[in-house]
């Protein structure tokens, strides 16, 4: 997007010709104009690249969830998609994972070369799920030996590394890394999924999935899931 601090002239030095982006500014669940695409087309083409896949549009909550409302976000989302398509954009990519988009322990890992990435350590996430978050029967997913190591690495976090670790882990949730988000919201967030179990959320991909993909179809869009990320079960 336009806040990101690596620019489009930056992206053209290092040789490549397409651009992965999105509307980070329209509010999730909301109906993605043509003008606002053709806006961000523009941008891109200006700097001689191209918009070749639009990674994300964010899934609702209320879809995933199943709740009543579902219907109004997959309309809007059905929209987006004819937009898209209008537009001249074809490749989609979304995910399904309840509350978080992506989970990484480390936004600036940082390679032998000097080079930085983003990481995701199992250990230094059940800090933040014990510790930090203290999410209610956490224990219960994880093994003696990770909950005792856990504890030991918790014991030698000081206080700014221990933030660190909680906004970075914050930073997965759709927005969040632009926007404030407390862990008593984090919390909030899952709470809410407390009756969705893997089951019904399957299903309610299903759902979404029999909605829209006939549109996308009409569309001439193609739709990339994206796995979990990381592929394991997180916070219950």
């Amino acid at each position: 997007g336009t806040a990101d601090p690596i620019t489009l002239s930056d992206v053209k030095q290092s040789g490549a010709t397409g651009i992965v982006s999105a509307l980070h500014d329209v509010p999730i669940g909301e109906v993605w104009s043509v003008e606002k695409i053709r806006e961000r087309i523009e941008l891109i083409e200006a700097s001689g690249l191209r918009w070749s896949v639009v990674e994300s549009v964010p899934v609702h909550e209320s879809i995933k969830m199943g709740s009543d409302d579902r219907h109004r976000y997959i309309e809007n989302y059905k929209q987006t998609v004819r937009n898209l398509g209008t537009c001249g954009l074809h490749r989609l990519c979304y995910n399904f994972m309840p509350v978080i988009d992506w989970t990484r322990t480390d936004l600036e890992f940082e390679w032998p070369d000097g080079s930085r990435a983003l990481a995701f350590d199992a250990l230094e996430f059940a800090v933040f799920e014990l510790h930090l978050l203290r999410r209610p029967g956490a224990e219960k997913d994880y093994d003696k030996s990770m909950v005792s190591r856990a504890a030991e690495l918790f014991k030698r976090m000081d206080a700014a590394t221990c933030k660190r670790l909680e906004q970075t882990v914050i930073a997965g949730l759709p927005g969040r890394m632009v926007e404030a988000y407390s862990l008593s919201e984090f919390q909030a967030a899952l709470d809410a999924y407390k009756e969705v179990d893997a089951a019904a959320l399957r299903a309610n991909l299903v759902h979404f999935l029999k909605e829209v993909v006939p549109v996308a179809e009409e569309a001439g869009v193609y739709m990339a899931i994206h796995p979990d990320d990381p592929p394991m079960s997180l916070l219950g």
